[in-house]
């Protein structure tokens, strides 16, 4: 249950090395873990007469508990997530729900519906927009100096999460868009706060895909 991939993805490392500072993370990890554990299966305690459980994406841990307490209790649950674009969803009954296998629904199409040179071209196009932050999705970061922060007492991070958990449906419930939020967070921290630095970052999440979007990810 407390695997390494967890916390190697969070260091976007796909080994963990035997560091003092790696270790000292990966400890508190655990503990973390543990405690998160407890207090879930409190929740399930007190009550005792859930059915069902809806959790986002499935993927990380504080979701892989409740994944896991329910398949104990026979609870049926479904995982969702945002899926390529703005606007979209994609849901799973009892399964992590970007475990993505459409063998079912590709050879039933393709019984149906001729794959032309043209078709190959135009996905593998589309795809390799996605993977290089095209065409989508708008980009707000063009560079970074990891010397900023050095002459900065105090800061405060603005979290945005921007390729897919910023399309997610309803996600424009108080600002227009993204980048309105972010600028009207900047037009606010130039007028009304003068001691603590902003420091905008981008969702290192993005990393994930088989290369790294335009958007700067960051170093830890």
């Amino acid at each position: 249950m407390y695997s390494k991939k967890s916390v190697l993805r969070f260091l976007l490392k796909g080994q963990l090395e035997n560091t003092p500072e790696e270790l000292l993370i990966y400890k508190k990890f655990i503990i973390s873990s543990v405690i998160e554990y407890h207090v879930i299966e409190n929740i399930f305690h007190a009550h005792n007469r859930i059915q069902n459980v809806i959790i986002n994406n499935g993927t990380l841990l504080f979701e892989k508990l409740f994944i896991h307490l329910s398949s104990l209790r026979n609870i049926n649950f479904m995982t969702f997530e945002t899926f390529i674009g703005n606007q979209s969803i994609i849901y799973k009954k009892n399964d992590e729900v970007m475990n993505l296998n459409w063998d079912k629904e590709a050879e039933k199409y393709y019984s149906e519906n001729e794959l032309t040179p043209a078709k190959v071209i135009a996905v593998e196009n589309h795809f390799h927009n996605i993977r290089n932050g095209k065409g989508m999705y708008a980009k707000l970061n063009d560079g970074h100096n990891e010397k900023l922060l050095d002459r900065i007492d105090k800061y405060a991070v603005l979290f945005t999460n921007l390729n897919f958990d910023a399309s997610v449906i309803d996600k424009s419930s108080v600002f227009s868009s993204m980048r309105d939020w972010i600028e009207e967070v900047i037009h606010y921290w130039e007028h009304n706060v003068s001691n603590i630095a902003l420091v905008i970052r981008v969702h290192p999440g993005e990393i994930k895909l088989r290369t790294a979007t335009n958007e700067f990810m960051g170093t830890l």
